[in-house]
């Protein structure tokens, strides 16, 4: 019955949006809106921030493996530092995608700028260049960086071409961190949901109360 009551909303969102639900990017955008809680009229603000943030958890979690703090642990310390990182990874992708949803692009669409193509295209070559998460990281810095210049700015043709340049550069990064690291690139999108959804349920329960 649960099952039922999800492919009606998300017919409905695809009769809504035409979003593209054979493209994990658009299902995983639509789940995360639902899990949306914040002033929607600072909605880019308070997006750009998130995404300072959640990048800067990327970042910090990667430079305690840099600097060694799990050699001689263990492969089980290891791997929970990786998990602690792909957590922080899909925190990095619920603010892209809802950058996204203020400008009104559906993330699936992401796959048909040339740039981008898909990111399996888009791994392959990159992985070429970047080869260490270090590197990966700081690339998701510069893309992040610019966000700066939108976060003011009124949503017309510009800033939603600014946008979309930016969450194609977070993706990439996002893509080769979880190649880097040897884990699924879609599976951060299920653990992401899974954490958000418990998240908004606590967070309904406590103000309907």
């Amino acid at each position: 019955m649960e099952q039922l009551e999800e492919d009606k909303d998300m017919s409905q969102f695809a009769e809504a949006k035409t979003a593209n639900f054979d493209n994990e990017f658009s299902v995983y955008q639509h789940r995360a809106a639902e899990t949306a809680i914040y002033p929607r009229e600072v909605a880019l603000t308070y997006l750009t921030m998130g995404l300072f943030g959640e990048c800067g958890e990327v970042a910090n979690k990667v430079k305690k493996i840099l600097r060694g703090d799990y050699i001689g642990k263990g492969l089980e310390a290891h791997n929970r530092a990786v998990d602690a990182i792909m957590d922080e990874c899909g925190d990095v992708m619920w603010y892209t995608s809802q950058l996204l949803i203020v400008m009104n692009v559906d993330m699936g669409t992401l796959s048909v700028y040339e740039t981008f193509e898909d990111y399996h295209t888009s791994l392959r070559k990159l992985a070429a260049t970047y080869k260490d998460a270090e590197e990966v990281v700081l690339q998701l810095g510069r893309s992040v960086g610019f966000l700066c210049d939108t976060a003011s700015m009124k949503i017309n043709d510009s800033s939603i071409d600014a946008i979309i340049s930016i969450a194609i550069g977070v993706t990439q990064s996002i893509c080769l961190l979880t190649h880097i690291y040897d884990r699924p690139f879609t599976s951060i999108f299920t653990l992401n949901l899974d954490k958000l959804k418990k998240r908004h349920s606590d967070y309904k329960q406590q103000h309907t109360m």
